[in-house]
């Protein structure tokens, strides 16, 4: 990011917090309601789908290293209202490829 961009963002007291868990809010193909919990102890491996048109696998694999979560006030549309952020620290994995079978 540039120092432009890091300036449209203001995190009050830079204050960043420390979680365990983090439940993942989603709706299935028949229109459910569902949640998965990502717990950086217990259940940490997650996937999430590519954003490429043909990939040639269609997801990402990663491992969670930290949940946190920060209150922020974006700036510059005008609109300064109070956001609730979640962020995952990831290490992303590689999937494995295998040939000849």
């Amino acid at each position: 990011f540039t120092d432009e961009e890091h300036n449209l963002v203001i995190i009050p007291n830079n204050t960043i917090y420390f979680v365990q868990m983090m439940q993942v809010h989603y709706m299935t193909y028949d229109m459910r309601h569902k949640y998965n919990t990502i717990d950086s102890r217990t259940h940490a491996d997650i996937m999430v789908l590519l954003g490429e048109t043909s990939p040639s696998h269609p997801y990402w694999y990663a491992c969670v290293l930290g949940i946190y979560y920060m209150d922020m006030w974006p700036k510059g549309d005008g609109s300064a209202c109070e956001q609730h952020l979640k962020v995952l620290h990831v290490r992303w994995l590689t999937p494995l490829i295998l040939s000849g079978y």
